[in-house]
């Protein structure tokens, strides 16, 4: 995901208005956001419904998601 950014922001300062520049970005952009969605982004779901004691998990992953949303 790091590499893509930095792909992005270095195609975007060498020549930041050719088209074909953009549609590489757009293209790098698409990749880190499925290397997001892969690894990333799940992974606090996951932590978070796994941190709390069973009697009160419903209550710990609610909080924690509208914090989340907040």
């Amino acid at each position: 995901m790091l590499i893509c950014e930095f792909i992005v922001a270095i195609m975007g300062t060498v020549r930041p208005n050719d088209s074909e520049i953009v549609k590489g970005q757009i293209a790098f952009i698409c990749f880190y956001i499925f290397f997001f969605a892969s690894t990333w982004g799940p992974g606090a779901w996951v932590v978070v419904g796994e941190s709390f004691p069973i009697p009160i998990r419903s209550r710990g992953v609610g909080l924690s998601t509208a914090s989340n949303w907040v």
